[in-house]
């Protein structure tokens, strides 16, 4: 059965501002974790879930949001790995909530 996720979406831009053309983003859990799905029974949590960034720095990204799993002190690692204009690699680490969605990657908690 399915679990709610919670979409993100955003533009990726550099450290100058401009908009990243090519990468990928690595959402990771920070520990197992499990969510009720539809039909009522705890199913665990993907460890990691991917996005590519598009031509436009644009990104879309579904995962399970932090407020439905347990343990309750979860979080993700966002690794992104931007390819052009220039080749650049960062990370930081968010929680994720079920409202709103879609979320704006600028707009998420941090940990």
């Amino acid at each position: 059965m399915a679990i709610a996720t919670t979409t993100i979406q955003g533009t990726v831009h550099l450290p100058s501002g401009a908009a990243a053309t090519g990468g990928y983003i690595r959402a990771t859990l920070s520990a197992p974790g499990y969510a009720t799905d539809n039909s009522g029974v705890d199913s665990p949590i993907a460890g990691s879930y991917n996005g590519t960034i598009g031509a436009d720095g644009s990104i879309t990204l579904a995962v399970v949001p932090n407020d439905v799993i347990t343990p309750a002190t979860t979080y993700y690692t966002f690794e992104f790995v931007v390819t052009s204009p220039e080749s650049l690699r960062w990370s930081i680490d968010r929680t994720v909530d079920t409202s709103p969605d879609p979320a704006d990657m600028a707009d998420l908690g941090t940990v």
